[in-house]
């Protein structure tokens, strides 16, 4: 006689909820436990519907004054309450999802150490020198810095990369105290590392193009502090701005 292999709808529910994400992503304790929930979620569902074909037979025996039936409803009624002492727990294991959180964190923190802001483009740093020093007279640090055209396409690829990385990592940041269905959460954590390995990515470029702008600007010989200025201030306070730059990245 063939056994009836057929899943149940919560567990079948359940493998794809899991099958969507990434093998890293699922422990072993965590499937097993997801499994577990989905069956006990099944027990609890056909415990229900038995539960109430048995008051509704017990509802009609009454209204046709069968008190045989009714009393062998009202039997099994008392025995499914008992039955219910039993059913499975519904509840995840609680150390499972503490490992597959912790798990997820490392991937994500992983994922997140190859996104950087991009590298400082030269133009930008001369006017922010320039700027620190307006005040003092213009012998002294020269007029304001010119752009060239690769400046300012350099300028508004890197501005843009750098709000990506800057909206990336508040969603982290957002992500990493997040409560609620496990599976979401790993779900969501699995879609911020393909964004980080997608910004990282494009960070490749954007920094190609920051350098060859860079290595423009320093031989049009109109990089800031012009020549002939009395610049050793203006030198040493660009010299600063270009380590804080080299910081952050």
């Amino acid at each position: 006689m063939m056994q009836n292999t057929a899943l149940s709808s919560e567990t079948e529910a359940a493998l794809e909820r899991l099958n969507s994400l990434p093998s890293q992503f699922v422990p072993d304790r965590l499937r097993a436990s997801v499994l577990d929930v989905a069956s006990g979620q099944a027990a609890h569902r056909k415990h229900s519907e038995e539960v109430a074909a048995v008051s509704l037979a017990a509802r009609s025996a009454g209204e046709l004054g069968d008190v045989s039936a009714a009393s062998l409803a009202a039997s099994r009624l008392a025995g499914l309450e008992q039955v219910r002492l039993y059913l499975p727990s519904v509840e995840l294991d609680p150390a499972a999802v503490t490992e597959a959180l912790d798990n997820a964190r490392e991937l994500v923190r992983l994922a997140r150490g190859n996104v950087r802001p991009a590298l400082a483009v030269e133009y930008t740093l001369e006017c922010e020198a320039w700027s620190s020093l307006a005040g003092l007279d213009g012998r002294i640090i020269g007029g304001a810095p010119e752009p060239l055209d690769t400046d300012r396409a350099a300028r508004s690829v890197a501005a843009a990369h750098n709000a990506d990385v800057e909206n990336l990592v508040k969603a982290i940041a957002i992500w990493n105290v997040g409560q609620g269905d496990i599976i979401n959460l790993l779900t969501i954590a699995a879609d911020l590392i393909r964004q980080c390995q997608s910004v990282a990515e494009r960070s490749v470029p954007v920094n190609a193009q920051v350098r060859a702008a860079n290595l423009a600007r320093r031989s049009s010989g109109l990089n800031w502090p012009l020549p002939g200025s009395y610049s050793s201030l203006a030198c040493a306070t660009l010299r600063q701005f270009r380590a804080l730059a080299a910081q952050e990245v």
